[in-house]
């Protein structure tokens, strides 16, 4: 006996199906164990205390090793009566085993003599199944009149709803047909006529192409069937999808014998005639445009007449009228009716063909938004149909714009403005159907007669805006000779300025605002890109005055001066300056404003960095005519003409009254010009000095210091000493005038090129006349290096060898600068400029402190 876990035993399960012996010598082992183990458990007399207990718990034992054994042997007993029924069930497959096999055996005999009958046999079948074929084609041409009839009836009764049936219906009469075409051709021995067969399959034949017919003539009629009986819609869409199978099974099994009819395509071909014959009064319509549509009444006096009344006998008894003008005029009195003779007249009435016009492509392009509800879902996905019919109506819509682009400088800007608007709600609409937005624009009609190859819709566009700019231009030409005409306004912050360009861009923004209405994309991007050539003309406009003669010639037609010539004075400058600010200012607002409205795909084709800085450049080039001016005034030409050639300057009052001057200036600009602009100005007040300065000096002193200063007056050495003593006080005297007005940077580099000139003047060593020489080369080109040659000829102290020397440098720095200007556009030209200035005064007034001595 084995003892588990607490020292209790563990009863083994007898096994079933031992032998006698091994149980009865278990039973034997089971109940020695069952003593020693009572015995082990009542060792000690205190065990006797627990003996109920230990009772309980060998009972419960024993009843859980009985139930435990009961289960077991249930358990055999049924694995017993399993293996029984299989031992039964494998006994009566056997038996029917053996029978197959001796029914194997039996029919194996029975055959072995038809060996001998094979080709016999072989022969009989084939026999037997061309029979077979030939009754069942009799029975379909016995059919052929009864079937034929039937079809005639659903086609003949006007039953849509059976509609596919007689399709069916004909295409196994017409493939009976067919096979007994080819069966005949096929078998006869010689050429034979089919006979009365002939009459049945002529029958077949005809209804087939009647029953095509009014498949056509209802797929014509696709958008009406697809509202009010979508059914038969559907059906045609089975039936095109049946015969397109039947094509591609035709084509596979190579049964050439059948043409393939190709109703997909046929069906495309079909509604595409539909759409053009839809749009066929609209086409017409377009070309009509100027053609009389109406008729007008007019009096002897050809006033317009607007209504009549007459009596029951024809009298006129009153009369509504109005002049040429479109005033109305008072009633007529019975004397005048009496007299009045009306007679009609036939007109264009550009109101009434657009009307006509607009309605048409209203209801066609509803046509098109129904046939994307109604006609595409009743047809298979993979046809693309509403894809089809889109590209069908967007042609025809192409080839009507096209026509009416062809009119459109004729047309009246209402109308180009009621078809533009008509034409962006098309595309909206193509956009809300789903359609990409490539495909949304307007394509070149197929048979457009525009050789350049645009789209008509661009032509009409085109023309609107060749007409916008051809008003504005003409605006602006009189704004600007109304401003040169008038005298500028002073604000209130004490500068100048001259209404145009409020006026300007205010018409600007009004031809916008009528656009941006209609549309945010295409047609609203062409008017930006027009509006901005507008500027910029209008930027040449102004550029034009800065020209001899340009002020005169933008006041002609106005109120021009006597004799022609015009100059600007100097406040008109002023307000020119302040004037080209405000544009710069008011052009990035408008920029702005258009591209905020554009649509985002449409923002980066517009252009608007270059126009708008072409405004500010105005400005710097009439700060330049203003510095020009003041350097023109007859008192300053009277002193540069003293410099460096006068005792005056020598003793300082030239250079003096000089500054003083351009400071009387500088207080009017400060006050009449922009802030941010009097910098420049002072600037470029800053650079003609020192450009004027260069080219006096090196004039005038072209014989050397020394011998300048002994024209004089004084010893040729300290002569020598005060000028160059006198042209050191000139540069601090110019830095301490302009040092509250220019940035510090412009300042020393200016005074630094003043100082070159010094060093160019009374350097003894080449290569500080090198310096020299670049520095004042930088500020004027026109000094040429045979005028520094003649200078240092003269230099004590200077062998030829060193004015070679010197020379040789200076003629490389003056070809290396005459290629930057070729580069830039600018080209030397000479020193004529600069020997005027300094000796006969005879400096051209005209040109701009840019262009000094060029």
């Amino acid at each position: 006996m084995n003892k588990g876990k607490g020292g209790r035993p563990n009863i083994s399960k007898p096994d079933v199906g031992q032998p006698a012996e091994s149980i009865g010598q278990q039973a034997l082992e089971a109940k020695e164990a069952g003593l020693a183990d009572v015995a082990r458990l009542l060792a000690s007399p205190d065990d006797l205390a627990r003996l109920v207990q230990l009772r309980a718990e060998v009972s419960s034992k024993l009843t859980s090793a009985r139930s435990t054994l009961s289960s077991g042997a249930a358990a055999q007993i049924e694995a017993a009566k399993y293996g029984l029924q299989l031992l039964d069930k494998s006994h009566r497959h056997i038996a029917k085993l053996r029978q197959c096999i001796d029914k194997i055996d039996h029919l194996c005999a029975e055959c072995s003599t038809l060996v001998e009958n094979h080709e016999k046999i072989r022969a009989l079948s084939h026999a037997h199944a061309n029979v077979a074929q030939v009754l069942e084609e009799l029975g379909d041409i016995i059919d052929l009149p009864s079937r034929a009839a039937a079809v005639g009836d659903i086609l003949a009764s006007g039953d849509d709803g059976s509609f596919v049936a007689a399709f069916e219906g004909l295409t196994l009469l017409e493939g009976t047909a067919n096979n007994i075409k080819e069966a005949w051709r096929r078998n006869a021995k010689k050429k034979a006529d089919l006979g009365e067969l002939a009459q049945y399959l002529t029958q077949v034949f005809n209804a087939m192409t009647m029953f095509e017919r009014r498949l056509w003539s209802l797929a014509r009629n696709y958008h009406a069937l697809a509202q009010q009986q979508p059914r038969m819609l559907v059906d045609i869409a089975r039936i095109v999808e049946m015969q397109e199978q039947m094509d591609a099974h035709y084509i596979a099994t190579k049964a050439t014998y059948v043409r393939p009819r190709h109703y997909k395509e046929r069906l495309m071909l079909e509604m595409e005639a539909a759409a053009s014959r839809r749009f066929a009064p609209l086409q017409a319509l377009c070309g009509q445009h100027g053609q009389h549509n109406t008729k007008v009444k007019y009096d002897q006096d050809c006033n317009r007449v607007l209504t009549e009344a007459r009596d029951y006998l024809g009298t006129l008894t009153d009369v509504e009228r109005c002049d040429t003008s479109g005033r109305p005029l008072p009633g007529a009195t019975d004397a005048e009716l009496a007299m009045l003779q009306i007679r009609e007249e036939d007109v264009f009435d550009e109101g009434l063909w657009l009307e006509a016009l607009l309605g048409g492509f209203a209801a066609l392009e509803t046509e098109l938004a129904e046939a994307y509800d109604f006609v595409s879902p009743c047809f298979p996905p993979q046809y693309n149909m509403f894809d089809s019919i889109f590209q069908m109506y967007h042609v025809q819509f192409a080839q009507a714009l096209d026509t009416v682009g062809q009119v459109s400088p004729s047309l009246s800007t209402a109308g180009q403005l009621k078809l533009m608007q008509w034409v962006c709600g098309y595309q909206n609409t193509l956009r809300g159907l789903g359609m990409q937005e490539e495909l949304v624009g307007i394509p070149v009609a197929p048979l457009s007669a525009n050789s350049e190859g645009q789209p008509g819709f661009a032509l009409l566009v085109d023309s609107y805006t060749d007409r916008m700019e051809a008003t504005m231009t003409a605006w602006y030409k009189a704004i600007l000779a109304q401003d040169l005409a008038g005298q500028p306004q002073q604000m209130s912050d004490g500068t100048l300025r001259t209404p145009g360009v409020i006026d300007f861009f205010r018409m600007l923004n009004e031809q916008v605002s009528v656009l941006e209405e209609i549309s945010h994309g295409e047609v609203l991007l062409s008017a930006a890109r027009r509006s901005l050539k507008l500027m910029a003309n209008f930027v040449a406009a102004q550029q034009a005055l800065l020209t001899p003669g340009g002020a005169a010639a933008a006041l002609a037609g106005a109120s021009a001066p006597p004799g022609g010539k015009f100059e600007l004075n100097f406040e008109m400058v002023c307000a020119q300056i302040n004037n080209s600010v405000d544009c710069y200012n008011q052009s990035l607002e408008f920029t702005e404003h258009v591209q905020n409205l554009l649509d985002e795909g449409y923002r980066s084709e517009l252009d608007v960095e270059d126009t708008c800085r072409a405004f500010l450049d105005l400005a710097k080039a009439w700060a330049g005519r203003l510095v020009d001016m003041m350097y023109s005034d007859a008192g300053l030409l009277e002193l540069w003409r003293k410099m460096y050639t006068s005792s005056d300057w020598l003793a300082g009052t030239t250079t003096a009254t000089i500054l003083a001057t351009i400071g009387d200036y500088f207080n009017d600009i400060t006050t009449f010009v922009e802030p941010g602009f009097c910098k420049r100005v002072c600037e470029g007040s800053l650079e003609e000095y020192a450009r004027r300065a260069c080219s006096c000096a090196v004039t005038a002193l072209d014989k050397g210091v020394a011998a300048a200063g002994a024209t004089l007056g004084g010893a040729a050495a300290e002569a020598a000493d005060a000028v160059l003593t006198r042209l050191a006080q000139d540069e601090h005297e110019v830095q301490v005038f302009f040092e509250p007005l220019v940035p510090l940077d412009k300042l020393v580099k200016r005074v630094g090129q003043l100082a070159g000139l010094r060093e160019l003047l009374s350097s003894q060593d080449p290569d500080g006349v090198v310096m020299g020489y670049a520095a004042v080369l930088e500020l004027n080109p026109a000094i040429t290096p045979a005028m520094v040659e003649k200078m240092l000829v003269n230099r004590p102290g200077w062998n030829k060898l060193h004015v070679a020397d010197a020379s040789m440098h200076c003629r490389g720095l003056y070809g290396k600068a005459a290629k930057r200007q070729q580069r830039d556009g600018h080209l030397a030209a000479g020193s004529t400029a600069a020997a005027g200035a300094a000796g006969g005064g005879t400096a051209d007034s005209s040109k701009g402190w840019k262009l000094w001595g060029k």
